[in-house]
């Protein structure tokens, strides 16, 4: 009986800490399940962000570099496929500053080169219109390019009026087989000079020309055109004739 009476006062005191011991079960279990939430919930923000910053600095780049900033570098720590997303996107704009930068140097370079290139033009066409030689150039087709002032002096005509018309044109009326033969020797034999005496009327007055009618052509040696260099003959032969004469009468 005292037995039974021991163990049934044990039974009754271990009965009355049933309730605390289950409350501190729940408050354990409690604080496991609020720390895995916890957990969960930062893991998922952590996660969330390694995707969603360099994503967001991306399309802050990409809205850069369509506005011309091509100095924009994404600084984001990464090792999955962001990564690789984003090293591609700093290579691009590395290489669209580089591309951006040999753009400006051959710009530069082609407008200095355009500048020496006008300044030649300006200077042969001083040289041109400077000497005493008629010149007048002609294209691939046939067409006058340019004429000199000795030339518009020597034919007695206005360059804007012969200016990408045929060379025959100049010819017209007076040479026309002249004119055939410049054509069949230079766009069909491809021959590269011809020199010829010809006699003109200008403005009614007779007029005897030396020209000199020569190839011109390419570094690849494609002809691009011809030029006719010509000298007034007429008062040279003048003072021939004369002295001549002159021989003649003293001759006599």
């Amino acid at each position: 009986l005292a037995s039974i009476s021991k163990g049934f006062e044990e039974y009754q005191q271990t009965k009355m800490l049933k309730q605390p011991v289950q409350f501190t079960y729940y408050i354990i279990l409690t604080v496991v399940a609020l720390l895995v939430v916890f957990c969960a919930i930062w893991f998922g923000m952590y996660l969330s962000k390694s995707i969603t910053i360099p994503i967001m600095e991306l399309a802050e780049g990409t809205r850069r570099v369509a506005g011309g900033d091509l100095t924009y570098n994404i600084n984001v720590v990464a090792d999955d496929e962001i990564k690789t997303l984003v090293d591609s996107f700093n290579k691009m704009t590395r290489d669209l500053r580089f591309s951006r930068k040999e753009l400006e140097l051959s710009a530069r370079e082609l407008f200095e080169k355009n500048i020496e290139i006008d300044e030649r033009r300006r200077y042969m066409e001083i040289v041109l219109n400077n000497v005493s030689t008629g010149v007048v150039s002609l294209d691939a087709r046939g067409l006058v390019a340019t004429t000199n002032r000795s030339a518009e002096k020597m034919l007695g005509i206005d360059a804007s009026s012969i200016t990408k018309k045929s060379y025959k044109h100049i010819l017209k009326n007076q040479h026309d087989d002249l004119a055939d033969e410049i054509y069949d020797r230079f766009w069909n034999k491809r021959e590269e000079s011809l020199s010829r005496s010809v006699n003109m009327t200008i403005a009614g007055v007779p007029k005897s020309f030396n020209i000199n009618f020569n190839s011109l052509k390419d570094d690849a040696g494609r002809q691009i055109g011809m030029v006719m260099v010509f000298d007034d003959m007429t008062e040279l032969e003048k003072a021939e004739d004369i002295e001549i004469l002159r021989f003649i009468e003293l001759d006599k």
